[in-house]
């Protein structure tokens, strides 16, 4: 970050794991989704805000998990709960990637499997909006993170 920022603010949306036993059935989901999307999803208790710490101060964090499920809920063409319809099109590109991509059958089986919702926990479709309870049931939380640049070391902050 530029340190001559006016705003010397950040923001960033988080997927953290939350500190629950896995089952051998969410171990399963989650081996799909790391062949999927990749990427790093760390504990609520690691991440962003524990490595950021030395430069920056955590002003605000939300929890977003239930807003997060309900996008997935009420549109099925979001990529969490995506309903496939099988297009020529479609296997087209299905043939041509099992020639690019090795995790291609990874791929399929992951859109067969509802993977995503299952990381919701128990209920994953349903409509009713509780975040207590979706706190209570999920393997991660979304945490939308507000974090300030703390000044330098022995430089004034003058905002």
């Amino acid at each position: 970050m530029n340190p001559q920022s006016k705003a010397k603010t950040v923001f960033l949306s988080c997927l953290h794991q939350v500190h629950r036993p896995l089952t051998w059935k969410a171990y399963y989901h989650v081996y799909f989704m790391d062949k999927f999307y990749s990427g790093f999803y760390p504990f609520t208790d690691q991440g962003p805000m524990r490595e950021c710490k030395q430069w920056f101060d955590v002003v605000h964090v939300d929890d977003k998990i239930e807003d997060y499920r309900q996008t997935a809920v009420l549109d099925r063409k979001h990529f969490q709960a995506v309903r496939v319809k099988v297009t020529p099109k479609k296997i087209g590109y299905v043939a041509l990637m099992m020639f690019l991509d090795p995790y291609v059958l990874h791929r399929l089986i992951y859109y067969t499997q509802d993977s995503w919702m299952f990381l919701y926990g128990d209920n994953a479709y349903s409509l009713e909006y509780d975040a207590e309870y979706r706190k209570r049931v999920t393997y991660v939380l979304l945490y939308w993170i507000t974090l300030r640049m703390k000044p330098a070391p022995g430089v004034t902050n003058t905002d």
